[in-house]
C-alpha cells in the first residue's frame, strides 16, 4: 500500500516536472513579445524551482547519472563561491544562482520521462519552437527585402530592424543566430519522423527560412557551427547505408565529408544573402522608378534625372531636397560579409585577459568574482569594455575559480562521452531522432565557446541545451553503446 501511495506521488510530481519544463518555452518566447512576463516569472517562480530540484532529490535523490550530480555539485558551489566573495545574503548575484537552477531542475526531465513519452514531449515542444521562429525568420526576411523597420503591434517595441545585420526584439544577431540554428535541427527530426507528405513539405520551407535568416544575421559563429552539423548530419545518413568496420575507414569517412559539406553549407549562406539583396535592390529600383512616375506628373516641381549606377532604371530628385530620404535604397553590398571564416572579431584579446586577471587577483582561482567584477580587470586591458567573454567555458572559470571549472570539465567530458558512442552506435535502439539531438547538442556547445549563454544566463538557449542534454543521456542510458 505504501509502494503504491509513493509510485502515485511520483507519478503526480513527475508530470508537475515535466509540464513545468514544457511550460517554460513558450512562456519565454511570449516573454520575447512582453518583457511584462519576464518580470511575472522571476517574481512567482523563485520558490518554485528550488522545491522541484528538492522533489528530485526527495524522489530520485539524483541517481540518474552523473551529469546531474556534476550540474547539482556545480549550482552549490556557486553559492559557496558567492559567499566566498562577499556576498553572504546572496542579494548581489541572486539572479545567476535562480538562472542555474533553473537549468538544473530542466535537466534531468528527459531523463524521468519515458521513451514514448519523451517523444511526444520533444514533438511538441519543437513544433512550438519552430513555429515561433520561423514567423520571426520570415519577418526577417521581409524586412531585408522591403528595407522596412517592423514593430510589434500591441507594444510598439522594435521587433525586426536591419541596419546591416538582422537585429530581432533589439537583440544581438549572434542570438539571434543560434535561434535559427536550433529551430533548423528540431525540424530535420520532424522531417524524418513524421511521413506526411504535407507536413514535410511545410517543414522543408520553414527549415529553408530559418537558412536564410540565420545567414542575414551573418552570425559567423552560429554559421560555422551550422556547416559542421550539417555535416555531421550527412556523416549519419551516410552511416545508415555504409558501415565501415575499421576506424580508420570511419575516420576517413567522417574527415571527407566534412571537408567537402562544411564549406559548401557556409557558402551556402553567402549565395542566400546575396540573392536577398539582388532582389531588394530590384524592388527598391522599382519603387523609385513609380515615385519618379508620380514626382513627374506633379506640376511646379523641378527634377534631374539620374541613371542609377547599377540599374537601368531611372530615378527623379529633387535638388531642394537634402538627402532624398524618401527614395528607399539598399546596395546589393549591405547583404555582403566582407570578413574572413575565421577572421578575429575581437574576441582573442578578450581571451589573453584571463592569464592577466589571475596574475592581479590569484585569489580567483579559488574563489571566482561576483558577476558584477569578472570583466573588472579585463575591460582594463581592452581597447573597449565588453560585458562578457564571449565564451561561455572561461566565463565560468572566472565566475566560479578552479572548483567549478573542474564540475563542468567533468559534466562535459561525460555529456561528450554518451554523444559520442550515442552517435556511433550501432545498436538498432540508437533512433536516428536521438543521433540528430546529438548534432544539435553539439552545435550547442561549439557556439558557446564564443558566446557566454550557458550557466549563468536563462534564456532561450541555455533552456533548450539543458532539456536537449537530459534526453540525450536518457537515449544513451537505453542502449549498449559499442561503435
Amino acid at each position: 500500500m505504501n509502494n503504491l501511495s509513493e509510485t502515485r506521488e511520483h507519478s503526480i510530481w513527475l508530470r508537475f516536472h515535466c509540464l513545468f519544463a514544457f511550460l517554460i518555452v513558450p512562456y519565454f518566447l511570449l516573454g520575447y513579445l512582453s518583457e511584462g512576463l519576464f518580470g511575472v516569472f522571476h517574481s512567482y517562480y523563485r520558490n518554485l524551482i528550488p522545491s522541484l530540484v528538492v522533489l528530485y532529490f526527495v524522489f530520485r535523490k539524483f541517481t540518474d547519472g552523473p551529469e546531474v550530480k556534476l550540474y547539482s555539485l556545480f549550482c552549490i558551489w556557486l553559492i559557496i563561491s558567492r559567499i566566498l566573495c562577499g556576498d553572504a545574503s546572496l542579494s548581489r548575484d541572486g539572479k545567476i544562482l535562480f538562472d542555474s537552477f533553473v537549468c538544473l531542475a530542466l535537466l534531468p526531465t528527459g531523463i524521468l520521462l519515458p521513451q514514448k513519452e519523451r517523444a511526444k514531449f520533444l514533438d511538441s515542444l519543437s513544433i512550438i519552437f519552430c513555429l515561433f521562429f520561423t514567423f520571426v525568420a520570415c519577418a526577417v526576411i521581409y524586412s531585408a527585402l522591403l528595407d522596412v523597420d517592423l514593430k510589434l503591434p500591441l507594444s510598439n517595441k522594435e521587433f525586426v530592424i536591419f541596419p546591416d545585420r538582422a537585429l530581432v526584439f533589439g537583440l544581438n544577431p549572434n542570438t539571434i543566430g543560434n535561434w535559427f540554428f536550433i529551430s533548423s535541427f528540431l525540424m530535420v527530426i520532424l522531417f524524418f519522423r513524421h511521413r506526411n507528405p504535407i507536413l514535410r513539405s511545410v517543414t522543408a520551407i520553414a527549415f529553408a527560412a530559418n537558412y536564410v535568416a540565420l545567414g542575414l544575421s551573418f552570425s559567423r559563429n552560429s554559421m560555422i557551427g551550422y556547416s559542421l552539423c550539417m555535416a555531421m548530419l550527412v556523416i549519419l545518413i551516410a552511416l545508415k547505408y555504409i558501415k565501415p568496420k575499421r576506424v580508420l575507414a570511419l575516420s576517413a569517412l567522417v574527415l571527407s565529408v566534412t571537408i567537402v559539406v562544411s564549406p559548401i553549407v557556409y557558402s551556402g549562406f553567402s549565395v542566400t544573402s546575396k540573392f536577398i539583396g539582388n532582389v531588394s535592390h530590384k524592388i527598391a529600383a522599382s519603387e523609385s522608378h513609380s515615385k519618379h512616375e508620380t514626382l513627374a506628373s506633379t506640376p511646379d516641381v523641378k527634377y534631374n534625372f539620374v541613371p542609377l549606377t547599377s540599374s537601368s532604371a531611372v530615378i527623379a530628385i529633387n535638388p531642394e531636397s537634402k538627402a532624398n530620404n524618401d527614395l528607399p535604397y539598399n546596395d546589393v553590398s549591405d547583404f555582403a560579409d566582407s570578413r574572413g571564416v575565421f577572421e578575429d572579431s575581437g574576441r582573442l584579446p578578450i581571451y589573453k585577459t584571463i592569464i592577466d586577471t589571475f596574475r592581479q587577483e590569484p585569489i580567483r582561482l579559488l574563489r571566482g568574482t561576483l558577476t558584477s567584477e569578472i570583466m573588472s580587470i579585463s575591460n582594463l586591458l581592452t581597447e573597449r569594455p565588453y560585458a562578457h567573454f564571449h565564451n561561455s567555458y572561461l566565463q565560468a572559470f572566472v565566475l566560479s575559480g578552479i572548483p567549478g571549472l573542474a564540475l563542468l570539465i567533468a559534466f562535459f567530458y561525460s555529456l561528450i562521452k554518451r554523444m559520442f558512442l550515442l552517435f556511433f552506435s550501432t545498436n538498432p535502439k540508437a533512433s536516428f531522432d536521438a543521433k540528430v539531438l546529438v548534432v544539435l547538442l553539439a552545435g550547442c556547445i561549439l557556439y558557446n565557446m564564443l558566446e557566454s549563454s550557458l550557466f549563468y544566463t536563462l534564456d532561450i538557449r541555455s533552456i533548450m541545451f539543458y532539456i536537449i542534454a537530459g534526453m540525450v543521456i536518457a537515449y544513451s542510458d537505453e542502449i549498449k553503446n559499442e561503435i
